[in-house]
């Protein structure tokens, strides 16, 4: 029973992350034009595109540029993911406050794309959608019921541990 369960997932990341990977890799050694395009019959050139690009005088600043890039990001998102992470995990007064506009604004965008939808007239799919989401609220107060227990110290960990592996 356990493989029909884990089936599901596997398809679903063989579709839409393994195929494509492989697909591009393999695209990668062919030489694709827009004639070709939708054709599987394409001349295969082995590593010549990787050479001809490497070979572009302005692949090493593109890639510098691109490493800075990267690693400037990673740093600042880490740095400001963490202190923002330390900040609310402080008690002062106000905290329950600042954390739900932290989340108001991070929900917006879904609500603008809702909104967008409603108005263009897919008003079908936004209902479907929130009688799901009227569905999940009840779960989404156990867990933060159970959260808070936790936290309080009315629930042990230990015990319920040994519950769900038991």
């Amino acid at each position: 029973m356990l493989h029909a369960f884990l089936a599901v997932p596997v398809i679903y990341l063989f579709a839409f992350v393994a195929f494509p990977v492989t697909y591009n890799i393999v695209m990668s050694l062919q030489d694709v034009t827009l004639g070709n395009l939708t054709t599987w019959l394409r001349p295969w050139v082995g590593l010549d595109n990787y050479r001809e690009v490497i070979a572009d005088p302005s692949f090493r600043a593109v890639a510098l540029n691109s490493l800075i890039f990267v690693g400037a990001n990673v740093v600042a998102q880490i740095g400001l993911g963490l202190s923002v992470a330390l900040f609310f995990s402080q008690r002062f007064p106000g905290a329950y406050f600042l954390r739900g506009l932290l989340l108001a604004a991070w929900m917006l965008p879904a609500l603008v794309v809702g909104a967008l939808w409603n108005r263009i007239g897919l008003q079908d799919a936004i209902r479907w959608f929130g009688v799901v989401l009227l569905l999940l609220v009840p779960v989404a107060a156990l867990i933060a019921a159970a959260a808070h227990e936790l936290e309080a110290g009315g629930i042990d960990r230990r015990s319920n541990l040994n519950c769900l592996l038991a």
